[in-house]
């Protein structure tokens, strides 16, 4: 069976309405064919890790869901990706509000603030070419 990376990148983003909308079940079958496929390969596996931070936090287990954006973090570090690392920083921040971590928060909200302002001059600059 052929699986379209960027069809389940984009469905691996449709997690939290699923579970906000009360389908862990289907969620988390839909990560775990995600992550079967893709979670091997760095790029792929940041929305891999994004989606497994969303059921954590769902499932009450906040730390689980730091950890696992962290390790998102690092990969979209690694590899330059500042338009996913802005959203993975902002994420954390809202995890840290969660545990009352306001100190942790307000630092991930203004790294985040920092990639999205650098994006913004960039893309600014490219059209002013």
């Amino acid at each position: 069976m052929y699986f379209s990376p960027m069809a389940l990148t984009n469905k691996a983003t449709s997690k939290e309405a699923l579970a906000r909308a009360g389908d862990i079940e289907l969620a988390t079958e839909d990560v775990k064919i995600y992550g079967e496929h893709f979670a091997h390969d760095r790029r792929f596996r940041i929305p891999y890790l994004r989606s497994l931070a969303v059921l954590a936090r769902y499932r009450g287990e906040i730390e689980q869901a730091i950890a696992y954006l962290q390790e998102a973090e690092k990969f979209a570090d690694e590899i330059e990706l500042p338009g996913d690392l802005w959203s993975i920083k902002a994420a954390l921040g809202e995890l840290y509000l969660a545990q009352s971590k306001e100190e942790a928060a307000s630092h991930a909200f203004a790294q985040a603030v920092v990639i999205v302002r650098k994006l913004s001059d960039y893309l600014e600059s490219e059209t002013n070419e």
